[in-house]
């Protein structure tokens, strides 16, 4: 599992392994922080420091799983690092993507040139979830004009 702008390692210690680490995990996050903290949690194999667009300098094995979370939105082109993240993937691998939307974040534009991107490149969508945030009222945040993620988008492809 390759796990790019890994940060803390948090999604990966508390969402997908939260007992057990992967056989092989890598994390790639360009902050020296966060991966101390990541490393704290025990779950990653080696921790790169590096950006993320450049993953083929520093890893050479595929992965059957590749997870770009939270990470696109902060980049101008991001294009580059989802290749590298597609290149990274084995032949019936799995690419997780969460990508926030909002006035800050990602437009549905952008989440449309990402899909084609990866249809382009012989992927097949498995999964494409919309999570809208809510206020205690249950009244979407969108609504709010100082709140800026209107929700997040949940794309997971097949190679």
């Amino acid at each position: 599992m390759l796990d790019l702008a890994c940060g803390g390692g948090d999604f990966l210690a508390h969402v997908l392994a939260p007992r057990e680490p992967f056989a092989h995990a890598v994390g790639i996050d360009v902050s020296a922080r966060a991966l101390d903290r990541a490393r704290s949690t025990g779950r990653y194999g080696r921790l790169i420091q590096a950006n993320i667009d450049e993953v083929g300098q520093h890893v050479s094995e595929m992965f059957s799983l590749v997870m770009l979370g939270e990470v696109l939105y902060y980049l101008a082109d991001y294009v580059e690092p989802l290749a590298a993240a597609v290149d990274r993937l084995e032949s019936g691998g799995v690419l997780f993507l969460s990508l926030a939307l909002g006035s800050r974040f990602f437009a549905a534009t952008d989440i449309a040139v990402i899909k084609a991107y990866l249809r382009g490149r012989g992927l097949s969508l498995l999964l494409d979830r919309s999570l809208d945030y809510t206020t205690l009222f249950g009244l979407p945040r969108r609504y709010l004009p100082l709140y800026h993620q209107t929700h997040k988008q949940i794309l997971i492809y097949g190679a």
